[in-house]
């Protein structure tokens, strides 16, 4: 590899490093809970069924948070055949995933996506030896005889 393509490859690298830093370490915004404008319709105790005219509400589901390490995991699980974007991936996720255990919204989905960033690193480091070995040894399947 010439030096400017390795040049290019190192600012890619270090691009996507500070990029992933800035989204884990940045302020994340405390969810307030949200109450509907008019009270939810509840039947009244005589059984009586609400006048025509009258605006029925519904309460709304409450938001499911979903931690981005678990978003980390799902791509790393892709992304392990090419290890340089298995590691601009998982390594984030990890970090992230640490961070979201602590926090008790997004814990369940920390955890899974710790598993999944901690399987798609090991995965990542296994391609990456065996991609090694055949670069060392000579024995790739892009060095035919």
């Amino acid at each position: 590899m010439s030096d400017t393509a390795a040049t290019v490859v190192i600012g890619l690298i270090g691009s996507a490093a500070t990029i992933s830093a800035a989204l884990i370490t940045r302020p994340r915004a405390v969810l307030q809970p949200q109450f509907p404008s008019q009270p939810v319709w509840q039947p009244s105790p005589t059984g009586r069924q609400p006048v025509a005219g009258q605006s029925l509400s519904y309460a709304t589901p409450p938001v499911v948070k979903i931690s981005k390490s678990l978003w980390y995991g799902l791509a790393g699980i892709v992304l392990w055949v090419l290890p340089i974007l298995g590691y601009l991936v998982t390594l984030p996720g990890l970090f992230a995933a640490i961070r979201d255990v602590r926090s008790p919204g997004t814990r369940r989905h920390a955890r899974i996506g710790l598993a999944l960033c901690v399987l798609a690193l090991v995965l990542t480091i296994i391609n990456s030896a065996i991609g090694a070995y055949q670069g060392a040894h000579g024995t790739g399947w892009w060095q035919s005889s």
